[in-house]
Parts: C-alpha cells; structure tokens; sequence
C-alpha cells in the first residue's frame, strides 16, 4: 500500500486507443487500495482525457467547473 493520502493524476486515459481502450481509474484504485474520482478534461481518441484523484479516504464532493470560455 502506498504512504500517501492523496494523490493527484494528470494524463488519464478512458477508453483511448492509445491506452488500449481500458478505462485507467479502476485498474489504479485496485492496485492502489484507494479511492478515486476521475474529472474528465477533453474527447479524446474516441474517449476521454482527464485529471484524476486518487484518496485513503472515501471523497464524498467532485466539482468541477474548469470550462473555459472566450472572453
């Protein structure tokens, strides 16, 4: 198990062809024996592209207003 409470993750992949269609987050909460929430950032690859989370403890809020607009 890792020694950290929280981890932040840039560069997940979800269902992206570059990383053989796997959905990335689950695979990382196994391995980790975290928890996690996954924030997606763009369409990618025929998936998705996002920041992730990953937490000892159970994250009970996700926002995420990081929609830009031109001014």
């Amino acid at each position: 198990m890792l020694d950290a409470d929280i981890i932040a993750l840039s560069e997940v992949d979800k269902n992206t062809r570059r990383s053989g269609k796997v959905y990335q987050l689950p695979e990382l909460k196994k391995l980790t024996v975290m928890y996690g929430i996954f924030v997606k950032s763009i369409n990618f690859e025929s998936g998705e592209y996002s920041i992730a989370v990953l937490s000892r403890y159970p994250i009970s809020k996700k926002n995420a207003p990081l929609t830009l607009t031109k001014s």
